[in-house]
């Protein structure tokens, strides 16, 4: 579903590398979490995923990165963000209503679909992350948890393939860190491919299925929690 080959990645005005050598897959039903300092290449990765780099980003990409057969770095990032989606760790950042439902429905109004299908793929997705009671309510007003539920909900109702999670526990209490933990194996068991970027590793343990530990813009490591 996501697989990079013999990626090395430069962005725009500068000679060093962000990412080089890159060779990883991740499929259907898998989650593979990237770790490793700041600085290490984990986030240019995630935006080499989901196209950001280089479409948006500009810089040279040598290799290729492709997503359901696609490549990146030419199926327009609109088209991409229907096969993949991106959490990220500040799942405000990307908001676009002031209310729950409005901002689930938001990327599929403006993808010119009807309201019964709006209303249908709003209410599933709401459902689906436990959040039906929170639709009419003030999006700003909501704990970080039900934000980053209402984040990924409207990223579900585009009926992705593929999820990418920046950073998703780093703002989350226990309990909440622990509901998300649920909700990826919940994802994984039904075949979606997932890509989660993060410092902690705890809360992965018993369902990710692979570690991949980065330094100095190459992958250094590869294991599980044995």
């Amino acid at each position: 579903m996501i697989e990079f080959k013999n990626v090395t990645y430069t962005y725009a005005n500068t000679d060093k590398c962000a990412v080089s050598d890159i060779n990883l897959t991740v499929a259907p039903g898998e989650l593979k979490v990237v770790t490793g300092p700041s600085g290490c290449g984990k986030t240019t990765l995630m935006r080499l995923a989901n196209g950001l780099c280089p479409q948006i980003y500009g810089g040279t990409l040598t290799g290729s990165v492709s997503v359901s057969g696609l490549d990146v770095s030419s199926t327009p990032v609109a088209d991409l963000s229907e096969l993949i989606g991106t959490l990220f760790q500040d799942p405000e950042e990307q908001f676009f209503a002031l209310n729950v439902a409005d901002e689930i429905a938001f990327a599929l109004r403006s993808r010119g679909m009807s309201s019964d299908e709006v209303r249908s793929r709003t209410e599933s997705a709401a459902q689906r992350l436990g959040i039906s009671h929170l639709l009419g309510q003030d999006i700003h007003a909501l704990s970080e948890g039900q934000k980053q539920k209402v984040g990924l909900a409207a990223i579900l109702a585009l009926g992705p393939k593929a999820l990418i999670f920046d950073e998703p526990s780093a703002n989350l209490d226990p309990e909440a860190t622990e509901d998300l933990a649920c909700k990826l194996a919940e994802l994984k068991a039904r075949g979606m491919a997932i890509l989660v970027v993060d410092h902690r590793l705890y809360w992965l343990e018993g369902i990710a299925d692979r570690v991949l530990v980065m330094r100095e813009g190459r992958i250094a490591e590869r294991g599980g929690f044995d």
